[in-house]
């Protein structure tokens, strides 16, 4: 087996950028062919350091390019400012491995919410939504094809819910277009020297994720509740009790979804 750099890992705009700094790479490390700028030594530093979050291979030797990128900046510009550089680094660069993990936890929060509220749509078929539950259950995408804000608007649409749980679900939707359009985009701008956000904005980031993620817990705890209010509907109907459901410990749903329905509707 091969311990040699996966220098095909980097990406073109990374390839590109160290070739017009001068910098060679080869199979077990790297060299400057010139004195670098303190902003190229520190992005060509970033670029390696991406290159060793994405090889999976144990023993590759990612490790000696980034140690003698290392060496040659504390050469060139000393020990003390390179190792300070360093530490800040590493700092940044954890901050926003956390912050993209909970991106993806974030991701797949929305997901599973956005299922809840199609799936209570399709049944309930609330005015101007084409969707049933046939289409949500269809294995064809094109057929369950609709926006949050689409089904959302529908259920407006439907007076089901209080005016107070409607002006939410509207700013819960607009943060989740935010999220997933252009929040890296507008709020993690800076990428001076290190090739990452600063503080600052990833702990923007990170507070707006958490506060993503605790209102989409919310939406879903509705939406459940929503959910169990119709299948306990049907269970009674067919004689047999809503408890008997797989669903049944959700009713500690019903609460919360109850307390935001339209009080002069008993929808």
């Amino acid at each position: 087996m091969s311990y040699a750099i996966q220098w095909d890992l980097l990406l073109d705009d990374e390839r590109d950028f160290l070739e017009s700094v001068g910098v060679e790479l080869i199979p077990s490390g790297m060299r400057f062919t010139r004195h670098p700028t303190w902003e190229e030594f520190c992005w060509t530093f970033a670029y390696f350091f991406g290159v060793r979050n994405r090889t999976l291979q144990e023993g590759n030797h990612i490790d000696f390019a980034i140690g003698d990128c290392l060496l040659a900046g504390q050469e060139y510009f000393g020990e003390e400012t390179v190792d300070k550089w360093a530490k800040s680094f590493l700092r940044l660069n954890a901050m926003r491995n956390h912050t993209l993990g909970l991106t993806g936890a974030t991701l797949i929060a929305l997901q599973m919410v956005e299922e809840q509220i199609k799936l209570c749509c399709a049944i309930v078929r609330p005015r101007g939504l084409r969707l049933t539950l046939d289409d949500f259950l269809s294995p064809d995408p094109s057929r369950r094809k609709q926006t949050l804000g689409q089904l959302t608007r529908a259920l407006k649409k439907s007076d089901i819910f209080d005016s107070t749980f409607e002006d939410r679900l509207t700013v819960f939707v607009n943060n989740r277009n935010k999220f997933v359009h252009n929040l890296w985009v507008e709020q993690a701008r800076s990428k001076e020297e290190s090739g990452l956000p600063s503080e600052d904005e990833m702990r923007e980031v990170h507070d707006f994720l958490v506060s993503l993620i605790r209102e989409t817990q919310y939406v879903l705890g509705i939406f459940r509740g929503f959910h169990y209010a119709i299948t306990g509907g049907y269970a009674t109907t067919l004689g047999k009790e809503p408890e008997a459901l797989t669903l049944a410990q959700w009713t500690r749903y019903i609460p919360g979804f109850k307390k935001v329905l339209r009080k002069q509707s008993d929808k």
